[in-house]
């Protein structure tokens, strides 16, 4: 098995939008539609559906607001 990772910025956004903290999440392994990720205290293991999400629009910064 391969040691859990650190999540990417991507990564952690869907962790955010299940609100999950990122910060307490390491990631397993990461398909086209799921994301799996397992908790770093609990060893929790949770399966994240991906499909269909467009975080994109929801996350951009302040730098094209006015």
């Amino acid at each position: 098995m391969k040691r859990p990772k650190k999540p990417t910025r991507a990564q952690k956004q869907i962790l955010s939008y299940y609100h999950l903290k990122p910060e307490t999440w390491l990631v397993k392994e990461e398909t086209d539609t799921t994301l799996v990720v397992i908790n770093r205290f609990t060893d929790t293991v949770r399966e994240l559906n991906t499909e269909g999400l467009d975080l994109r629009s929801e996350f951009r910064g302040r730098k094209g607001k006015k």
